[in-house]
């Protein structure tokens, strides 16, 4: 695709785009290169010119073509609602992941920046990167603008890193200086561009944004948004150097299984550790640190092999003979570059063992910071007693060993493993030795089972087990997501209130639920925690669900609990747990008539405390989704609950569990100075208030209140 052809140059200024090759014929090599200029008698600084009108109208037309792509998306909820399909909001599963059901609405727009950006990162670092100067500022600020609509498209943060790595070559930053109230400005002695000062607080504060904001990404969203954070200049990173080592920590544990991400995080590494001040990096070293030492201890197989000459041995026939054969041994010979040989993982360590030694002895040693905490973990058995006999079965012998001690080894190799032999090995074990402790548990009877609980195992194995049901390696998951819930199926038929091991196993399934980083172990956990609702209805007698639901109450005590946490993501948790078990909840009459108020009050509180919450964060929109759920099933059941019952969950604050006092609850609530709060509980009382009986309509409720408690109420509400 020819862009521009010089009249005084033979060869055309071309970019050619093919499928995963970009071949690009660059302005300076296309204009200062040919000798047409020369012999037109054309000055150099006409073809300096002449490239600098070139370069500003590609980064207009980039701009130009960024502005025009639709990049909207709908989520699988909003096209039931437009289509009239509500069943489909039902089956769909509870999920934390901001991108969980998003469908673009136009796809081929997103192919366009895909190969617009690959385009731009290809170009714009490497060559004639002091003309980005001018168009640093708008350039951000559009795609800044554009990320805030789009949050959930990763070419807008791999722009901005594009964008970061040429203001780090051209120093576009440099002049910004900190004042002793430890802000940054420009400093006055200088003379800058008026736009560095805006263009630094603009990429300062999405920086910030982003920092909150990837915390519910996963895949290339979060890989985009922390090479975007890596990448920024070490005037932003001074000032937030304890909020990016989370980002860079991430990056080195993705790093393991995606080695390109690696390389990203070791040159924020080598440059910060060169220009920053070994103040704002040398507190963080104990915290980074730890981390190079899982590349450093993963075997490399492919570097012995590509270290020395590969050997073929093939068995042929010799010519003219029927029976008799010979062996041919081809020897490859070593490439002249041995740099070809070298994996990728190899040069990541070589990498890594340069900069360490660049630290010094005074640093590097917190490479083995953990160290100690490790071998602690690994040393103290997971309990006092052995539970876990086995008889060899030799012809002339049967010794006893207890498998008790390899546990925790086994299950290391399973999770962190990077020898994919070795991990599948290791996981087929830990399968095997999962059902040998069941049915060691299922075999103690009585008092037995009571004395010698196998509790403290599972308390270490069930959150393992949850991780590797999820893992990225298909054969662990394939073993363990199906051994999950078998494992559930089993525990759910305690016939003893907060039974040792089934609470064991509902607390990981919790702790998974209310974590903060893994969002695909969220969401598996939290259909987990459905499995374990709808098995513990499926086996409890319908007289002793409504009497007393053993395994219910169990779960509902840890939601309440988690939804009124000061932490956010343990109220993220209770909100995801709720949205994931509604569907079996509100097919349980009983249930509903028992619990529903109480969990109703506890989410509208839970919103309250989410008000100061970064809605990017989703603890917000997650509890709006618990209430709406809440709203739909005391519309079906208001027959029941408009009636009182002496075995109802009675909430705080009301004199009686019934639907008319919920309403009025819900109607003070509308004074809460929290908005998301006022806002859903205006929704509410505005749904809920003509299930009230007597009361025809909304306005017809407020009509009879007034009449009744006078405007006196709604002053003091």
């Amino acid at each position: 695709m020819a862009l521009s052809e010089s009249p005084w140059c033979s060869k055309p200024f071309r970019i050619s785009c093919k499928p995963g090759v970009i071949d690009i014929v660059v302005m300076d090599d296309a204009i200062e290169g040919c000798e047409d200029f020369a012999q037109a008698d054309i000055s150099i600084d006409q073809r300096h010119r002449l490239t600098e009108i070139l370069y500003d109208e590609l980064i207009q037309a980039i701009l130009r073509i960024i502005d025009k792509l639709d990049l909207t998306s709908n989520t699988s909820t909003q096209i039931s609602s437009l289509t009239g399909n509500s069943d489909d909001d039902d089956t769909d599963e509870a999920s934390a992941d901001p991108i969980h059901g998003v469908q673009a609405n136009r796809p081929k727009d997103f192919q366009i920046l895909i190969n617009l950006v690959d385009f731009c990162r290809e170009l714009l670092p490497q060559y004639s990167y002091n003309l980005f100067e001018k168009w640093m500022f708008t350039f951000c600020h559009t795609i800044v603008l554009k990320s805030t609509e789009n949050s959930l498209v990763s070419g807008f943060y791999k722009l901005i890193a594009v964008a970061m790595k040429i203001a780090n070559k051209i120093k576009f930053f440099e002049n910004i200086v900190k004042d002793p109230d430890n802000s940054m400005e420009v400093d006055e002695g200088i003379v800058t561009s008026q736009q560095t000062h805006p263009c630094f607080i603009l990429v300062s504060k999405f920086s910030k944004e982003v920092l909150v904001r990837m915390k519910q990404y996963r895949d290339d969203l979060l890989a985009s948004c922390l090479t975007m954070i890596l990448a920024l200049p070490k005037e932003i990173i001074t000032e937030e150097m304890s909020e990016v080592v989370p980002a860079i920590q991430a990056t080195l544990t993705i790093g393991l299984s995606y080695l390109p991400l690696s390389m990203v995080a070791l040159d924020a590494l080598e440059y910060w550790s060169a220009t920053l001040p070994p103040s704002i990096l040398s507190p963080h070293y104990q915290k980074i640190l730890p981390y190079l030492d899982s590349y450093l201890r993963t075997a490399d197989q492919g570097s012995d092999q590509a270290s020395t000459d590969s050997v073929l041995n093939l068995t042929a026939k010799k010519p003219n003979s029927k029976r008799k054969k010979m062996t041919v041994r081809l020897v490859k010979q070593r490439k002249s570059n041995e740099e070809s040989y070298q994996s990728g993982l190899s040069q990541v360590k070589y990498r890594i063992v340069k900069y360490l030694g660049s630290l010094g002895g005074c640093v590097n040693y917190n490479l083995l910071a953990t160290a100690q905490e490790d071998i602690t973990e690994q040393a103290i058995s997971w309990d006092t007693h052995k539970h876990l006999k086995f008889d060899m079965p030799f012809m002339d012998m049967k010794p006893t060993i207890y498998l008790d001690s390899f546990l925790p080894r086994i299950v290391e190799l399973a999770m962190t493993s990077s020898d994919r032999q070795t991990k599948v090995a290791a996981c087929e074990l830990l399968h095997s030795l999962v059902l040998f402790c069941l049915g060691r548990g299922a075999s103690q009877l009585g008092r037995g089972q009571e004395r010698f609980s196998m509790a403290p195992l599972y308390k270490k194995m069930f959150p393992s087990l949850l991780q590797l049901a999820c893992d990225v390696e298909q054969v662990a998951k394939q073993l363990f997501e199906p051994l999950i819930m078998q494992i559930i199926h089993w525990f759910t038929n305690n016939k003893k209130a907060e039974s040792e091991e089934t609470m064991t196993l509902l607390d990981s399934i919790y702790d998974g639920i209310i974590q903060p980083t893994d969002t695909s172990l969220r969401d598996f956990c939290a259909v987990c925690l459905k499995e374990f609702v709808k098995w513990s209805i499926k086996q409890t007698p319908p007289k002793v669900l409504e009497k007393s639901p053993l395994n219910i109450k169990s779960v509902l005590k840890r939601l309440y609990s988690y939804s009124l946490h000061p932490g956010a993501f343990k109220r993220l948790g209770a909100s995801l747990a709720f949205n994931s078990i509604y569907t079996v909840f509100r097919e349980e009459a009983s249930l509903v008539d028992l619990f529903a108020f109480d969990i109703l009050v506890h989410f509208v509180e839970s919103l309250a405390i989410a008000h100061n919450d970064d809605k990017s964060l989703g603890t917000q929109e997650q509890c709006r989704k618990a209430l709406e759920h809440l709203e739909r099933i005391i519309t079906v059941k208001a027959d029941i609950l408009r009636k009182e019952n002496v075995k109802r969950k009675e909430p705080k604050a009301w004199s009686t569990p019934k639907l008319d006092i919920g309403v009025r609850w819900l109607l003070r609530r509308c004074g809460a100075p929290h908005t998301e709060c006022r806002h859903m509980c205006m929704k509410l009382v505005h749904q809920l208030c003509p299930l009230v009986e007597g009361i025809k309509s909304p306005v017809h409720y407020f009509q009879t209140f007034l009449k009744h408690k006078k405007q006196v109420y709604f002053i003091n509400m």
